[in-house]
C-alpha cells in the first residue's frame, strides 16, 4: 500500500514510479521493452507430462539480466519483479477455476543451495503464490543428488544428467500442480520433475517459467 501511494523507483532505469508501476517495480517503458513472447502459452514440452506451459519472455536482454541477477546473493528484488510479472501473465491466461491447486519451485541440490544461499525458483514463486492465493510447497520435492550444470549440454545429455534426480517427500494424490522455474532451455528439468510428481499421484502438472531460451530448445 505504501509503495502504491507514495511510489518507488523502476528497477531498470531508476525512474520514479507510482501505482501499478510501483507494485511491479518497473516503469511502463521498461515493462513494454521486455522481450515478450508472442504466445506465452507456446508449449514444446512433452504433453504426456506437462498439461500447460506459461512463459512470458524470451531469455534475452532485460529478462536475461533479471534472471541472472535473481541467482546472485542480492537477488531478492530481481526475483520479486519476475514473480510479480509472471503472476500478471498467469491471471490473463487462466480462466476461473482453471488454475492448479499448488506451486512447487524446482529444487536445488544441497550443495548448490549452500553455495548460492537461496533457491531463485522459490524466490520467483513466492510473489506468484501471494498474488494467486496458491500454497507454495517449497519442501515437497527434494533433489536426490547433485547434478552437473546444464548449460552447454545437449537435450539428450541433460536428460541423462537429470535421471533419478528428484524424489517427492509427500503425496500429491489427485492434485493439479504447477512447477515454477526461472528459465526453460530444453525443458529436461521440468519434464523430469513432472514425471516424479505424476508418479506421486498428481493429476496434472503445469509449467510456469519467467523466460525460455528458444534458441537452445
Amino acid at each position: 500500500m505504501w509503495q502504491h501511494f507514495l511510489g518507488s523507483f523502476c528497477g531498470l532505469c531508476q525512474q520514479s514510479v507510482q501505482g501499478l508501476a510501483s507494485h511491479r517495480g518497473l516503469c511502463e517503458h521498461c515493462f513494454a521493452d521486455l522481450p515478450w513472447r508472442e504466445n506465452p502459452e507456446a508449449n514444446d514440452l512433452d504433453p504426456a507430462l506437462i498439461e500447460k506451459t506459461v512463459v512470458p519472455w524470451h531469455y534475452r536482454e532485460s529478462a536475461q539480466h533479471w534472471i541472472l541477477a535473481a541467482k546472485q546473493a542480492q537477488g531478492l528484488l530481481a526475483a520479486r519483479l519476475l514473480g510479480t510479472l509472471l503472476a500478471e501473465t498467469l491471471v490473463d491466461v487462466y480462466g476461473p477455476g482453471e488454475l492448479p491447486e499448488l506451486i512447487i519451485p524446482v529444487p536445488l541440490s544441497w550443495r548448490r543451495l549452500l553455495a548460492r544461499g537461496h533457491n531463485q525458483a522459490q524466490w520467483i514463486a513466492a510473489p506468484v503464490s501471494r498474488s494467486l492465493g496458491l500454497p507454495l510447497i517449497a519442501r515437497g520435492v527434494r533433489r536426490r543428488r547433485h547434478t552437473a550444470l546444464q548449460p552447454g549440454l545437449s537435450a539428450t545429455a541433460r536428460r541423462e544428467n537429470l535421471a533419478g534426480a528428484f524424489a517427492t517427500k509427500i503425496r500429491f494424490q489427485g492434485q493439479r500442480v504447477a512447477i515454477v522455474d526461472d528459465v526453460l532451455t530444453t525443458g529436461a528439468t521440468v519434464e523430469t520433475l513432472a514425471a516424479c510428481l505424476l508418479e506421486a499421484g498428481a493429476d496434472s502438472v503445469h509449467c510456469w517459467a519467467a523466460a525460455a531460451a528458444d534458441h537452445e530448445r
